[in-house]
């Protein structure tokens, strides 16, 4: 995980069914997590105001087609 102690990592994720917090335990000090979803305007300028972003990656995917499809 993060190798740089020096940057904090934030990582804004809607935990649907493809994904679990159980995967977030034992990441360091310097990773955020923050549950959410990236169409929320107003949580994600709320993220920019509080966090001095250097970069930004986008990796939302949903793991099943069919259902990504459906909803």
């Amino acid at each position: 995980m993060p190798a740089n102690p020096d940057v904090t990592y934030v990582n804004l994720d809607a935990v649907t069914y493809a994904g679990s917090p159980d995967n977030l335990k034992g990441l360091p000090g310097n990773y955020r997590f923050v549950p959410g979803d990236i169409a929320d305007a107003d949580l994600v300028k709320k993220l920019f105001e509080e966090f001095d972003f250097s970069t930004v990656l986008h990796f939302a995917a949903e793991s099943h087609v069919d259902r990504s499809i459906l909803e």
